[in-house]
């Protein structure tokens, strides 16, 4: 019995002495990658990084998150422009690609901030935004240029055809059809055949966010 309990007391005072230990290495180590944010692109490849990032960020809370100048700056930028993909915050933050890789882990971590993949890109949200699947996707799809003037054509003429939309944006029918069946398959768009021609309109579960979201900037312009 007293092997037993001498041997409990041995692992116990191992596991303090771990803990104790984890938790100066991660103040140190999140202190450090504060300082020099740069040096996350040799920090990836230590596996707590990927796996215990609660522990790595240990003195980062949700509370004071957004204390760092830096993560609010990136805060701003992704709440001003939901939807926002990772180049555009590293060129409109003018920040080194460690520095946000960094940053963003932390915010996603913390639920700050949460990302959508699309199309092999990273697109970003305010973590406690109130957007519906619905926006979320139309704001994925007004970032990317070719999409943005198809269905912008769309929006501004009911019932346009794709030979139209081709003369208007400059891109050939086939680019257009292409892009046509795909915010259809969205559920964006929809169709109606007469005769030779299929005619397209905004479909009438994101009209109403279009009028919400993006009007505004076509009546502008």
């Amino acid at each position: 019995m007293k092997k037993i309990n001498r041997a409990k007391i041995i692992f116990m005072m191992i596991i303090v002495s771990i803990t104790v230990l984890g938790i100066f290495y991660s103040s140190c180590y999140s202190k450090i990658l504060e300082d020099q944010p740069g040096l996350v692109a040799t920090s990836r490849n230590f596996m707590g990084f990927n796996i215990f990032p609660s522990i790595i960020f240990g003195s980062v809370t949700r509370k004071n998150i957004l204390e760092n100048q830096i993560r609010f700056e990136i805060y701003k930028l992704i709440d001003e422009n939901p939807g926002i993909y990772f180049s555009e915050i590293l060129r409109d933050g003018d920040l080194k690609k460690g520095t946000l890789e960094y940053h963003l882990k932390i915010m996603e971590s913390e639920g700050t901030v949460c990302s959508v993949c699309e199309s092999g890109k990273h697109h970003y949200f305010i973590g406690d935004s109130s957007y519906s699947n619905e926006e979320k996707e139309l704001f994925l799809i007004m970032r990317d240029g070719t999409l943005k003037r198809i269905i912008t054509e769309v929006y501004k003429n009911p019932r346009i055809n794709n030979k139209k939309i081709a003369e208007n944006t400059g891109y050939s029918e086939s680019t257009t059809s292409k892009h046509l069946g795909f915010l259809k398959g969205k559920g964006v768009i929809e169709s109606q055949t007469k005769g030779w021609f299929t005619m397209y309109n905004i479909s009438d579960d994101f009209y109403n966010l279009f009028e919400k979201h993006i009007y505004s900037e076509f009546r502008v312009k």
